[in-house]
């Protein structure tokens, strides 16, 4: 559910919002306006509420994201129909963990529009983590049946399926997922599971492995994959060892203190990342991060060829090309790197 630049970003192009200092007014008249206006059937663009939605979220930028939740709060009382402001508010409160509040917001949104992939996306995946599975499956079930249902979503109603225990389901749209991007990591090991329940140790084994190709680091995999190895053949020790490696690898650069960690810590934790998969290049895009922060752009670049050339594909790798071009006083080159980011979500 991203928005705009990534935090980096977003920092880097900061600038005074025009909103920003009338944001505490709102506060202090909203109640009073949705006493006299009510809340609007419909939700729509409310162009007056568009600067004090860039007010929070520079806020966001700032690294306040909680001060940049009770901003939009005070300006969805203030102007209740504006979408862009309960979209932001969703996503902020998920990434918060004010979990009901974004199942909340999400649900507001898909109830003024039904066809929001976005909205259905963040209800389903909100829901999930609180672990109501009936919830998860209403919103899952509309957005895979959307036209423009990404592979990314399809995938994900596979997993909420598989959850549930329903093999069929989750088969058809893994499948589904796999006709839109036959490569897709998580569409595969869902198939995989559902074979592996079902005794055939054979396709699951290479249901595995074909997620494994496109993703080196899903963690997952690397575990089924480990384990389904010895079950076969009991003198693949060496291999599982490897592959369990791999999947603690993958799962510490994804744990949650792992961006808080010091500069010094995440280095070394992304470094035997790419020793364990020299081919993931989430690994190798961490270590590049390492090296910025550390004021290390030439080693930063080095490290970002490497991910570029692993897989999966990340665009976070574009955004981070141009931070150390622009630091290596390169400035055309920083600006193509950020050309090439910006023209990747269009």
């Amino acid at each position: 559910m991203p928005i705009g630049l990534p935090a980096e970003g977003r920092r880097a192009h900061s600038r005074a919002a025009p909103g920003a200092a009338l944001l505490p007014w709102l506060a202090l008249w909203s109640t009073l306006c949705t006493l006299a206006c009510g809340r609007p059937a419909e939700l729509g663009a409310a162009p007056q509420a568009a600067p004090f939605v860039a007010a929070a979220l520079e806020r966001e930028a700032r690294g306040d994201a909680s001060g940049a939740l009770a901003d939009l709060r005070a300006v969805l009382a203030a102007h209740p129909e504006s979408r862009v402001a309960w979209r932001e508010r969703a996503r902020l409160a998920a990434l918060t963990n004010q979990l009901e509040e974004a199942l909340d917001a999400y649900s507001r949104l898909l109830a003024a529009e039904p066809d929001d992939r976005e909205a259905a996306d963040g209800l389903a995946q909100v829901a999930l983590f609180v672990g109501d599975l009936e919830r998860a499956e209403t919103a899952a079930a509309r957005l895979c049946s959307l036209p423009a249902a990404s592979a990314q979503q399809l995938a994900f109603g596979a997993r909420i399926a598989f959850e549930r225990g329903d093999e069929r389901g989750c088969s058809e749209r893994a499948r589904a997922a796999l006709d839109r991007e036959p490569a897709h990591p998580e569409a595969h090991f869902r198939l995989g599971l559902v074979a592996l329940g079902q005794g055939a140790l054979a396709a699951a084994r290479s249901a595995f492995e074909r997620a494994l190709d496109s993703d080196p680091g899903h963690t997952g995999a690397n575990y089924a994959l480990a384990t389904l190895s010895l079950q076969l053949d009991p003198g693949q020790q060496e291999e599982a060892e490897r592959l369990r490696e791999r999947a603690e690898s993958a799962q510490d650069l994804g744990s949650s203190g792992f961006r808080a960690a010091p500069v010094y810590e995440r280095l070394a934790r992304a470094e035997r990342a790419v020793a364990a998969n020299p081919g993931w290049s989430r690994a190798h895009l961490e270590l590049a991060r390492a090296r910025l922060d550390l004021g290390q752009p030439a080693e930063a670049e080095a490290a970002l060829v490497k991910a570029q050339a692993g897989r999966p594909p990340l665009r976070e790798a574009l955004w981070l090309r141009a931070r150390a071009a622009q630091e290596l006083g390169r400035p055309k080159q920083a600006h193509q790197w950020r050309q090439r980011w910006q023209a990747w979500a269009e």
